[in-house]
């Protein structure tokens, strides 16, 4: 929310923050964001994580055909190779803005993902509005 200016760069935010009002502005500048599983991994083991993940691919894959995104950002380094083959045999490919993996942002990783994304939007240009 803060790479997107959706929230003051210094002020922090805190974990009972209400999110809603920015997700629903995150959507209506044409936004998405779809999670690799549709249920909690962070508290699984590094294996099971790892199948949860393999085993969402198939219906995201099908949501991001449906959202049919203009440009598209894989986040966190553990699922852009699985994600990325994916797209590539779905021919969507060509509208990922990232090479290689932006990191998740938590644990210290928030400054090199907001820059990371700001560049990332830079490359895909401006969004239309419809």
């Amino acid at each position: 929310m803060k790479a997107l200016e959706l929230w003051p760069k210094n002020e922090p935010m805190r974990r009972d923050t209400d999110k809603r009002p920015m997700l629903l502005r995150f959507q209506s500048t044409g936004f998405y964001l779809l999670d690799t599983c549709i249920f909690p991994v962070d508290k699984l083991r590094t294996t099971e994580r790892r199948r949860a993940v393999l085993q969402q691919i198939p219906r995201l894959l099908s949501d991001v055909i449906e959202a049919n995104p203009t440009h598209i950002l894989i986040v966190k380094s553990s699922i852009f190779d699985p994600i990325g083959a994916a797209l590539r045999g779905s021919k969507l490919w060509g509208r990922v803005l990232n090479t290689g993996p932006v990191p998740f942002p938590s644990h210290g990783n928030q400054s090199k993902y907001r820059s990371m994304l700001r560049r990332a939007l830079r490359t895909a240009g401006p969004r239309s509005a419809d």
